[in-house]
């Protein structure tokens, strides 16, 4: 959304000469901004409520609390466009002029003017969820300090994922509460503290201890050999701690599932008081997964490992990290019998994406299924896939508006799903004769992107091996050369303006509008094709810098954030929606009626 310019400007007067000044500098006067806070489901008051006033160009905050009587003011605003935002604990975050609560919902921006009063601002704030239940231990007995987390589900690029929500501790009774939720869906899961990973890992990180000072008194270190003398004592005499069992607490799933693919979803609706949520611990024989990680010519080497569930792959439930040793080995322990898949890359130990040493290169292996019993260590071996290129060049020859050629950037942008690593994005200044060269491109699914072009211009096409790549993906295997890519850019791109209204003809304010590509094949994460956008108080909706194709539109009333990239939602969404044409350089108008 586009804000009005705010803050200070300069008023130029035309004065006489001879002495008298030919400009002065004005200030704009500040405005007012005041309003009320009231409780959805019973009008009373929202008390020490904080509000904000943010600007739409600037960023800039201001701050209040509302009083006793839901009231409050801000006294001092620079003439702009801001936004409102209110929250309290107990409230979902509400922001003006939205139709559903949230902190990210797009609402009516406040507009002031300058020495304007804006007053009589009235936001209704809905009461948050809260999901309430008892943890008990194997026996059924209460179970006091076992954190229990609720996990919201959410959409990131068309993959279902779930992010932290809120969380509680049970009491001296097991209970808990997790309050200030907002409505969806959720998964609950309690963690005890003394898991049988949590156990492992503690008698992992006494082990690397050892070897190290074991290491650092086979150097000649005095006091390294005096713990080792102190350690091997302590080992005859019997004082040393015994492996730990692999049988043990895990993390628990409502209502009893060992892994979170076979949990159960909580809904929570506005305000919703979600009971009887109980949770069971369970003692489970665990197994563990080590093996060794390798560069590509099958020599050790230290790295970073990841295992996840790919059922679903989402840290902190799905996904477990840890590092090798200098020479390779790695071990997971605690791990629930399951399927699962391991990856590796070769960054610096507890780093994401960097390369091994200032000269080295980021590399990564492919994925590598492991099944894990309860009967022993699933061994498993790692390997670094080799890294790929691709050359060619970028057509410049078209574009006819100048332009800093030294600020224009080639970006291959990795398109990722929860289970991946890190990535970073390959950037490349094109040579005089636009050709490009970019090495030690990892592995893996990208975009094609430019920036630094003239304003206007996009990527028309990106042939890449003979295939088009600019409505899908470039796909990058391991070890190969992608040569003779052929970028070119237009400035005939095409627009669809419109307007939504209702059954009664009225203007149909803050309406999500989600534009998709006829074609399934182009409906991928980050599609330059998929677009989704609101409706303003005139019922406006405007989407530019399209390519020319068929499209379909639609207009949705609650729209999850990234869930427009979900191939299986686009489906269901295409039989509710319109057909559109869009030609080349076209600008077309296509309003919406909704019911």
């Amino acid at each position: 959304m586009k804000g009005l310019a705010s803050g200070l400007f300069t008023l130029l007067v035309v004065g006489h000469l001879g002495g008298r000044p030919a400009a002065q500098v004005q200030t704009p006067a500040s405005g007012l901004v005041a309003g009320s806070l009231v409780a959805a489901d019973s009008g009373q008051p929202v008390r020490k409520a904080t509000v904000t006033l943010t600007s739409t160009t600037t960023r800039s905050r201001l701050t209040a609390e509302s009083d006793g009587d839901g009231r409050f003011v801000f006294d001092a605003v620079p003439p702009g466009e801001y936004t409102l935002l209110a929250t309290r604990t107990g409230y979902v975050p509400m922001v003006f002029g939205a139709r559903a609560p949230g902190a990210s919902q797009g609402g009516t921006p406040v507009r002031v003017q300058s020495g304007a009063r804006v007053e009589n601002l009235r936001m209704s704030m809905p009461r948050a969820g809260v999901i309430a239940g008892t943890v008990t231990d194997e026996y059924g007995d209460s179970a006091y300090n076992v954190p229990v987390r609720a996990l919201r589900y959410a959409y990131d690029n068309g993959h279902r994922v779930v992010r932290a929500a809120g969380s509680a501790t049970t009491n001296d009774l097991g209970e808990y509460r997790i309050a200030n939720l907002e409505p969806g869906e959720y998964l609950v899961t309690a963690v005890p503290r003394d898991t049988v990973a949590a156990a492992a890992a503690r008698a992992e990180s006494i082990r690397r201890m050892q070897a190290e000072t074991a290491a650092a008194a086979a150097a000649g270190d005095r006091e390294a050999r005096a713990a080792v003398a102190t350690l091997a004592q302590a080992r005859r005499e019997g004082r040393m701690s015994a492996p730990p069992e692999p049988v043990g607490y895990v993390p628990t799933y409502y209502p009893r599932a060992v892994l979170p693919s076979l949990a159960s979803v909580v809904p929570v609706s506005l305000g919703g008081l979600v009971v009887g949520i109980d949770l069971r611990l369970d003692v489970a024989r665990t197994g563990s997964v080590s093996g060794t990680i390798m560069n590509t010519d099958g020599r050790p080497m230290q790295g970073n490992l990841k295992l996840i569930h790919p059922a679903l792959p989402v840290t902190p439930i799905g996904a477990w990290f840890t590092s090798s040793t200098p020479d390779g080995r790695f071990a997971f322990h605690g791990v629930v019998p399951g399927n699962y898949v391991l990856g590796g890359n070769n960054s610096p130990p507890g780093t994401i994406g960097g390369p091994p040493t200032a000269g080295g290169v980021f590399q990564m292996s492919g994925p590598v299924p492991v099944t894990v019993t309860d009967s022993g260590a699933t061994q498993a071996e790692v390997r670094m896939e080799p890294v790929s290129a691709i050359s060619g060049r970028v057509n410049f020859d078209s574009i006819t508006a100048p332009f800093r050629r030294e600020e224009f950037r080639l970006n291959f942008l990795p398109v990722t799903t929860p289970a991946d690593w890190e990535m970073a994005i390959y950037r490349v200044v094109p040579a005089a004769d636009g050709s490009f060269v970019i090495e030690n491109v990892v592995a893996a699914r990208y975009r094609v992107g430019v920036s630094g072009a003239p304003e206007g211009w996009v990527v028309d096409s990106a042939m890449v091996n003979g295939r088009e790549t600019a409505d899908t993906h470039l796909v990058v295997e391991p070890g190969r050369l992608y040569e003779n890519a052929a970028i070119s850019l237009t400035d005939q791109t095409s627009a669809v303006t419109g307007t939504v209204t209702n059954s009664r003809a009225e203007p149909v304010d803050q309406l999500t509008v989600i534009l998709f590509p006829e074609r399934p094949e182009f409906r991928v994460p980050q599609s330059r094709r998929i677009r989704v956008g609101r409706t303003g108080p005139d019922g406006r909706f405007a989407f530019r810098g399209l390519p020319a194709g068929n499209y379909r539109i639609a207009a949705v009333v609650d729209h999850e954030a990234g869930r427009e990239f979900e191939a299986e939602f686009l489906d269901t969404l295409a039989q509710a929606s319109v057909s559109l044409v869009l030609g080349a350089g076209e600008t077309k108008t296509h309003d919406l009626r909704v019911r």
